[in-house]
């Protein structure tokens, strides 16, 4: 700040809830609101060199980059459900073959004229 005074909210940047007080000499960030008083700055840095598109930036890396767990539970899911659905077939061919098979017509009394299925 070059001249004047004023409570300004941080909030967005640093969490703060409460309005921080100004004075000349004081640094101000860009994004922040000035809620009383009247102050003139002195623009330091541009907006792509700004603490908040700092954290942006920072956000967008974090949520595009796969946690190290991930890529583990990629690998064990790569596996398990070619495996899962794998068996689930192989299950009904042997169900399906048991229930038409003569030991299957032993073993399941039907009444008459009722289907297995």
């Amino acid at each position: 700040m070059v001249l004047g005074t004023g409570l300004v909210n941080e909030s967005m940047l640093t969490g703060e809830s409460r309005p921080q007080h100004k004075e000349t000499g004081s640094k101000v960030y860009g994004g922040t609101l000035l809620f009383r008083g009247g102050i003139i700055i002195k623009v330091e840095k541009l907006a792509e060199n700004a603490a908040i598109n700092q954290i942006m930036k920072l956000v967008e890396t974090a949520q595009s980059a796969k946690a190290p767990i991930q890529g583990v539970a990629d690998n064990i899911a790569r596996y398990f459900v070619p495996i899962i659905v794998l068996l689930a077939v192989i299950d009904w061919i042997f169900w399906f073959s048991y229930s038409y098979s003569a030991l299957g017509k032993r073993t399941i009394n039907l009444p008459m004229g009722e289907s297995r299925f």
